[in-house]
């Protein structure tokens, strides 16, 4: 409920390991897998990593608030570090 005023924020592991499907050939499917952060608030939030469980480093790979970001500019970020995420916009971070 986006009206809500105490939930105007959202992250989204998706795992790259846990592909259900198979491939053509009967073979596990994997692929990277990513952290999505969303923040519908007004103004700056810090979202606080998930633990090393999850992965143990992570390297942003698209922000909605920085269209030009660079991906080998993006500094490397550590399980359980907060990443500040601009005021209603997403980001996009890559299990590395």
């Amino acid at each position: 409920d986006w009206t809500a005023g105490f939930s105007k924020s959202l992250n989204v592991f998706l795992n790259g390991d846990a592909i259900g499907e198979p491939d053509r050939r009967g073979r596990q499917v994997r692929d990277d897998s990513f952290l999505m952060l969303i923040n519908a608030h007004d103004g700056d939030l810090a979202f606080t990593l998930p633990p090393a469980a999850y992965g143990q480093l992570w390297m942003k790979v698209l922000d909605t608030a920085d269209p030009l970001l660079a991906e080998e500019e993006s500094p490397v970020v550590k399980a359980r570090e907060n990443v500040a995420v601009g005021a209603r916009s997403i980001q996009v971070l890559r299990r590395v």
